[in-house]
């Protein structure tokens, strides 16, 4: 799971302890998707411990990938490819991402 380290807390908590993930009102969420750029989305079952049914709520759209100038260029292409061909799979998230230059 590609997840940014400041939100690596809830799948170590949720291992741990026993959560009950509630859902949102459909107002709550709906005023939340009009703001930073979000949109209705779903928690898939699984991603965390005791998520057994879909959750609605709100996610970010958009996924950035980075190179090194040094990487081959067959790689980059293929790495490209693949985005391209499974877009379904990468387009919603709903946890933010991280992008830090000292360890990528």
């Amino acid at each position: 799971m590609s997840t940014a380290p400041e939100w690596r807390i809830w799948i170590d908590i949720s291992e741990k302890f026993d959560l009950n993930f509630i859902e949102l009102p459909d107002g709550l969420l709906a005023k939340l998707a009009q703001e930073d750029e979000q949109e209705r989305g779903t928690v898939p079952v699984g991603l965390y411990r005791g998520v057994v049914r879909p959750i609605p709520t709100v996610v970010r759209t958009g996924t950035v990938i980075y190179g090194r100038a040094d990487m081959p260029d067959e790689f980059a292409y293929l790495v490209a490819k693949a985005m391209d061909e499974q877009q379904e799979l990468l387009q919603w998230k709903h946890l933010n991402f991280s992008y830090n230059i000292h360890n990528v």
